[in-house]
């Protein structure tokens, strides 16, 4: 059994046992890996065991608060059969190490919605589960460890990572500013106590709720969602050629929800190329060219 350590030591082996599934990411993150990640707005609800601490950092960072215990967060879609993520190579390496890694991936084995206080018995945990173990990657740190401190004391001691995990709560902070509270107040009163949305898990939504709100917002904006849906509607269908032509039944779910996806994607684009009057609202400033990836965000939150 491994120890509930105040201080751990990470010695990547760069095995990938860590990249078994698609990563969350941020609408510009989603925007600059539209030809790799499909995204999806994933719907979940808050833990029941979550801490108080855990909640208060919810509710600075994730859209409404998380009051009603609904969480709204943007992930590549996850294929069933497929346990890897897209960008992993066949060589085990990451694809896009240097090209805009997102920052939940950069942050691993640590954890943006995890307070830097508690991340101690999150490495205990994740350093018990098989795929953790297998790599043998985390250690408690003792005198005679090798590798990155990641923790010491139950303090986050790595800078690089206390970089990532800062600039994380960042964007998830700007995510709930530009449209994170209003879609959360838009599904809502749909997902609240329904059954669809299961006790552990998370349900799948096409994007355009938040496409169709922010392409309003400016016409670089517009534009930039019209060439995401362009190149995600050919992702898609490139996807679930692939999951027919492998005949898995455990795909047979996920293409027929990702179909829905690719035609409410293709309804979207068709009403953004035939309306190309913006509001123009955030045209020039300093969040447009966020949201466009063109900037980093600025400081925010930390814990």
């Amino acid at each position: 059994m491994v120890s509930h350590s105040a201080d751990w030591s990470l010695q990547c082996n760069g095995c990938g046992r860590c990249c078994n599934s698609p990563p969350l990411l941020s609408l510009p993150e989603l925007f600059h890996h539209r030809r790799r990640f499909i995204g999806c707005l994933s719907v979940r609800r808050l833990p029941a065991h979550s801490t108080s601490a855990q909640r208060e950092l919810a509710g600075q960072l994730l859209p409404g608060s998380a009051a009603a215990g609904v969480v709204l967060l943007l992930q590549g879609y996850t294929w069933p059969s497929q346990q890897r993520c897209p960008a992993l190579g066949p060589d085990q390496l990451c694809g896009v190490q240097y090209d805009r890694k997102p920052l939940t991936c950069r942050v691993v084995p640590l954890d943006a919605l995890t307070p830097d206080s508690e991340q101690s018995p999150l490495l205990a945990e994740r350093a018990a589960q098989s795929e953790w173990l297998g790599a043998d990657c985390l250690r408690p740190f003792t005198a005679s460890a090798t590798g990155q401190i990641l923790l010491r004391q139950h303090r986050v001691e790595d800078t690089d990572y206390l970089a990532a995990l800062a600039q994380r709560r960042r964007d998830l902070q700007l995510e709930r500013q530009y449209w994170g509270d209003a879609i959360h107040a838009m599904l809502l009163p749909e997902l609240a106590g329904t059954s669809r949305l299961p006790v552990q898990g998370y349900i799948s939504l096409p994007l355009v709720p938040i496409l169709a709100h922010l392409a309003v917002q400016s016409n670089a904006l517009r534009l930039q969602c019209q060439l995401f849906l362009v190149d995600q509607l050919t992702l898609i269908n490139s996807r679930i050629s692939s999951a027919i032509a492998s005949k898995n039944p455990q795909d047979r779910a996920s293409t027929q929800e990702l179909r829905g996806f690719a035609d409410a994607y293709q309804l979207l684009l068709g009403h953004l190329q035939r309306d190309s009057i913006a509001k123009t609202t955030l045209s020039g400033d300093a969040s447009l060219q966020w949201l466009l990836g063109l900037a980093e965000p600025q400081p925010g939150v930390t814990t």
